[in-house]
């Protein structure tokens, strides 16, 4: 065989791996298309929100905390709902330290909600409730007044700007 020739041959080869490979990860990325619409599609239809139940929140009512939790049109979906809260949970709802979801099945949902632990209560000059804890930190601040917490008075002590933290 002549040089030529010899290289021809190899180019034959050549691009002919090349096509072999690229029909190769062709089929793999179609695969994995398919079967992320397959199951974005089984996701959207089958698992539906129809059931949540709450445990731990003695503070705030079940629909308080729905309409906190549930807040966007996409929440009608169980894997939504419980994907949200993994990535994003929420930390601003008040009395509440964090809250957890988790699947019980397609369509319902397990919320267990873990409430801030309050030691005593004060009222500031706008007469809200300032609430904090063991250590003297303000934890919350509302104009709900809990019942079974400690109430501090203290003579000649003006709360005029609080912070929480």
């Amino acid at each position: 065989m002549t040089k030529k020739r010899k290289k021809v041959v190899e180019e034959k080869v050549k691009k002919r791996r090349n096509t072999i490979l690229r029909t190769y990860f062709l089929n793999i990325f179609l695969g994995l298309v398919i079967f992320a619409v397959v199951a974005f599609l089984i996701i959207m239809f089958f698992f539906g929100t129809k059931k949540v139940s709450y445990s731990g929140n003695t503070i705030l009512s079940e629909s308080q905390l729905s309409s906190y939790l549930f807040d966007d049109k996409y929440s009608v979906n169980t894997v939504y709902c419980w994907g949200k809260n993994l990535l994003f949970p929420r930390r601003d709802i008040p009395f509440v330290e964090s809250v957890s979801i988790t699947l019980d099945n397609p369509n319902s949902l397990k919320v267990k909600v873990k409430e801030k632990s309050f030691c005593g209560r004060m009222t500031d000059v706008d007469g809200n409730t300032v609430y904090f804890n063991e250590n003297g930190v303000m934890n919350e601040i509302s104009d709900v007044k809990l019942e079974d917490v400690l109430e501090v008075t203290m003579e000649d002590v003006e709360l005029k700007k609080l912070t929480v933290g």
